[in-house]
């Protein structure tokens, strides 16, 4: 019965409508300040630190640039939300875990202008991986990183193409219309995580024939004298070494 649950799981998972990204640039090319929601909504893993990858998505995107909005203000601002799916193959044994990240924020309805709803206008590629139990933690925020990189990239490359608009319509609109994005609002939310620039940033050591990620427990054991640091899946595939089957990076 458990492994026609999990193909129930995987089929639903891997259907096209979970896999694309959704991207609608006019809608996050405004976005100034973010909430941070986790939405575990199936049980997780007592080892997954949940405050943890919560704060450090939360200092992520401040370092980024955006501002984090007052508790009270929650339900109306935009927000990252991570949709987080386990179920676990052997009990506390292994796991398939499915990792979403989504950008909401108060639309329109078609044809109902004075109604808003909460509608998801950026949405990461779903991240699906099975591994053991006690390496759920670990994969999770490294998963979560790369997909917070990706929004912060969308979210520049949208600023940058409403600038770009702004400012070829300057000719034929009033001044005051055409300074939505100002270059300084470009140059304070630029990508400054490095592995946003490069894809991914990935860990080996100077013995091994293996590469992680940065979260895997493979990775935590490299003592810094041995420790190399591979910008990319590019340079990681060039250095000859295979990905790691547990982290999966």
């Amino acid at each position: 019965m458990r492994n026609v649950f999990l193909v129930l799981f995987l089929s639903l998972l891997t259907a096209p409508a979970a896999q694309s990204a959704i991207n609608r640039g006019q809608l996050i090319d405004d976005v100034r300040e973010i909430a941070v929601i986790i939405d575990k909504t199936q049980k997780c893993p007592a080892q997954v630190n949940w405050d943890k990858i919560e704060n450090d998505i939360q200092v992520k995107l401040t370092e980024a640039g955006f501002a984090r909005p007052l508790a009270e203000d929650y339900a109306k601002s935009p927000s990252l939300r991570a949709i987080v799916l386990v179920l676990e193959t052997e009990p506390n044994k292994t796991c398939v875990i499915s990792c979403q990240l989504d950008l909401e924020r108060l639309v329109c309805i078609p044809d109902s202008p004075d109604v808003l709803t909460m509608a998801p206008v950026w949405q990461s590629a779903t991240s699906m991986e099975a591994l053991a139990i006690s390496d759920v933690n670990a994969s999770l925020a490294a998963t979560l990183n790369k997909q917070v990189d990706s929004f912060i990239k969308a979210h520049h490359a949208a600023m940058i193409k409403a600038r770009n608009a702004e400012k070829k319509a300057v000719d034929t609109m009033p001044r005051a219309q055409t300074a939505q994005v100002s270059a300084d609002d470009i140059d304070r939310f630029k990508s400054v995580k490095a592995s946003a620039e490069v894809d991914g940033i990935y860990i080996c050591s100077k013995s091994s024939k293996v590469y992680h990620k940065e979260g895997c427990p493979g990775a935590a054991r490299i003592t810094q004298q041995n420790k190399i640091v591979l910008k990319g899946k590019a340079a990681a595939g060039q250095s000859g070494r295979r990905p790691c089957k547990i982290c999966n990076p």
